[in-house]
């Protein structure tokens, strides 16, 4: 492992002063030197660490424990779908959601142990052809793996590593036919180019995997529909950016839990056009439909934030309640332990909740934890709103609480076009949509 770290693009994972290369240093790492260990040390994190030490003593790759797979199988079953061309059954299929499990929870650098690991071991083979469709070539498998170093990478903020990582993937597979390792290394490029803020970029990225479609799976033409909604929105075409996201829907198959999650996506763009009605009922659609606090906490966030909006020009007692509800729902996930992003999430929602009500003490003490929470874990976007409602706490009183605005708000003589036979076929489809 070390060796191979040493002739890695990407430079190990480091806490303070000490190197992560194995699964022990990560383990040994605890109090606030080691977040990911204190927050989940009684999830289904404990049982990730101690498969990846497992997979870090093989000498060839063999499939996790059945018994301590079996347990994490509830929360795999909850992630989107990540492969198209490897089995879920499969060795590496299993190991890789063991990976996506715990960067999901909130150990990203777990996640990449586990990854290096398998790598490690995939790089020990001899090379062979596959003698069934259902096998994967190694070098496919190598390129998996860059590809999701690349992601990991990505997800810490570390853009250059993560495009080497990227278009390492996009040479191991050069000369195979585009399966998984070649559609998420596009698909990861365009996600870097975000990232710098290079939206063209990424379009155009997005644009050429879509060119592919008869050899790209249905998987990756959701994301690059995703893509292309998020730099519509990136650039105030908010409309195009739904029809895209409405793509994303179409493609994505009936059991893809991005289906609800891009609906929820939907909801948030219907907030900043201001059709208020759409958004709360796409959010609570979402809510109907599914109940894991992945899927439940951004869509309770929503909910709340568009009822929120409402408040400032249409107050009434209904929706004062939707609000309370929404907010007593997200205080009860984050009571029973979420996953660091969606507890910022929430914690964030609960204190505009708290803002709306002139609740001013309460409502900054969750902000502030939710910042706390953004600054440790890195996430960038996250800090940007911390920031954004901090400055309406700084503005609010409750003489201006009727009037406090903020750049994404949409006055209510905005959206009036919206309404009946002007309102748009992707607002009208959200306003109507059922699971």
């Amino acid at each position: 492992m070390d060796n191979f770290f040493s002739t890695n693009p990407l430079t190990p994972l480091r806490e303070n002063t000490m190197s992560v290369v194995h699964t022990s240093d990560w383990m040994l790492l605890n109090g606030e030197a080691n977040a990911e260990i204190v927050r989940y040390a009684e999830t289904s994190l404990s049982i990730a660490a101690i498969l990846s030490s497992a997979l870090e003593r093989q000498t060839e790759l063999e499939a996790p424990f059945a018994s301590d797979y079996a347990a994490l199988e509830p929360g795999i079953r909850e992630l989107p779908p990540q492969l198209a061309f490897v089995a879920d059954n499969s060795a590496l299929g299993q190991w890789l959601n063991v990976a996506t499990l715990a960067e999901h929870d909130g150990a990203p650098r777990l996640a990449q142990l586990i990854v290096d690991a398998l790598m490690r071991l995939l790089q020990a083979r001899p090379r062979q052809n596959p003698t069934t469709p259902q096998q994967i070539d190694i070098d496919e498998a190598i390129g998996i793996c860059w590809a999701r170093r690349g992601r990991l990478a990505r997800i810490r903020g570390e853009l250059d590593d993560a495009a080497t990582c990227y278009l390492e993937a996009r040479q191991m597979v050069r000369k195979l036919p585009r399966r998984d390792a070649r559609s998420m290394a596009d698909i990861g490029l365009s996600l870097v180019a975000i990232g710098r803020g290079n939206f063209p970029e990424a379009a155009s990225r997005a644009q050429l995997l879509l060119r592919q479609r008869d050899k790209a799976a249905d998987i990756f033409q959701v994301h690059a529909h995703q893509i292309l909604a998020l730099t519509k929105r990136r650039s105030g075409h908010l409309i195009e950016a739904m029809n895209h996201a409405w793509q994303a829907f179409d493609f994505a198959s009936g059991n893809d839990s991005r289906r609800l999650e891009i609906v929820g996506s939907m909801s948030d763009i219907a907030i900043e056009l201001g059709d208020l009605e759409a958004a709360v009922h796409g959010f609570n659609i979402v809510l109907q439909a599914d109940v894991r606090p992945r899927v439940q906490v951004p869509s309770l966030a929503g909910a709340l934030r568009a009822c929120a909006r409402r408040e400032e020009f249409a107050s009434s007692m209904a929706n004062k309640k939707a609000i309370g509800e929404y907010s007593q729902s997200l205080k009860k996930l984050v009571d029973d332990g979420l996953a660091p992003g969606d507890e910022v999430l929430a914690t964030l929602a609960i204190a505009e909740g708290d803002l709306v009500f002139g609740e001013f003490e309460s409502g900054k003490a969750w902000m502030n934890r939710a910042a706390a929470i953004a600054t440790e874990f890195g996430f960038y976007e996250k800090q940007f709103a911390v920031e954004n409602l901090a400055q309406r706490f700084k503005v609010a009183d409750a003489r201006l609480l009727q009037s406090l605005a903020t750049p994404q708000h949409v006055s209510i003589a905005v959206p009036a076009i919206l309404t009946g036979k002007n309102r748009p076929n992707a607002l009208r489809r959200l306003a109507e949509v059922t699971f």
